[in-house]
């Protein structure tokens, strides 16, 4: 598979003092599944929202489809439409993105900017909407609903944008076990449908179902390792290291022992 999005050594900061982002260097397949791991403060959100143009590398380069994207590149208007069409960012907060009146009218805000036709925005509108389930929503506030619904409406306003790249900050985030499962099956969906799915978590239980390509983000905000979840979900050590389990003493009359404590609550079977 031919590579859609490269880091090429980049590095973010905040301030001199405060380094979000050190030296990261990967790239993503087109078609594949690709997760972000790292404990809360590992630089994943920024990372993300490198990847989405909302920001730029303090230092290095990032390429999307052979294209390198920066502040400049993005002031070019055709870049700029061809860029947002193509990937689609889903925030960490649904109420950071839902701003219209009605569900129906989130959906259809995305096509109508990028110059579809009304009937158009409409027809892709009547099929997310049927697709995530949310049909019987459509004239609600998005703001009345419940988490695990603002996350579909969040979802659906991209999709129906139809982008190639859909990136997900912690798409498990202040979601019941229900909601989680949904959003699960449907990144699965999507992807088995062409999409690529580029997600940031601390989750291990996502990562174990989803079974991805993963970068390990460290506490230091380096790239550590990746490799397929396979490789790395069963390295204990490994996983303890970056933070993303911890282990308990427990003391047993005079013996003291160690458990592990990973993240895992699910998990997925081949031909599942």
């Amino acid at each position: 598979m031919e590579d859609i999005i490269r880091i090429a050594q980049v590095s973010f900061q905040y301030t001199k003092q405060q380094p979000a982002l050190v030296d990261i260097d990967f790239s993503v397949k087109k078609g594949e599944i690709f997760a972000i791991l790292g404990s809360n403060g590992s630089g994943k959100s920024t990372l993300l929202n490198i990847i989405g143009g909302l920001t730029y590398p303090t230092t290095g380069q990032y390429f999307f489809q052979g294209n390198e994207v920066s502040a400049d590149a993005l002031k070019n208007k055709s870049f700029n439409a061809w860029f947002r069409e193509n990937l689609g960012f889903i925030f960490q907060n649904p109420d950071s993105q839902l701003f219209c009146p009605t569900v129906m009218d989130e959906l259809l805000f995305g096509p109508l900017q990028l110059g579809k036709s009304q009937a158009e925005a409409t027809q892709r509108t009547d099929e997310v909407l049927e697709m995530l389930e949310l049909t019987h929503l459509s004239a609600r506030s998005s703001h009345t609903l419940s988490s695990g619904e603002k996350k579909r409406v969040a979802i659906g306003a991209i999709l129906t944008m139809n982008p190639s790249v859909l990136i997900i900050d912690e798409p498990m985030a202040g979601l019941d076990p229900k909601s989680q499962s949904y959003i699960t099956e449907l990144l699965i969906r999507l992807n088995e449908a062409g999409k690529t799915i580029i997600i940031s978590t601390h989750s291990l239980a996502l990562a174990d179902y989803l079974k991805p390509r993963i970068a390990v983000l460290s506490e230091e905000h380096r790239l550590v390792r990746t490799g397929l979840a396979e490789e790395i979900l069963p390295d204990t050590d490994f996983l303890t290291g970056v933070n993303l389990i911890h282990a308990h003493l427990h003391r047993h009359g005079k013996e003291l022992h160690k458990h592990i404590h990973p993240q895992f609550l699910f998990h997925r079977h081949d031909g599942e």
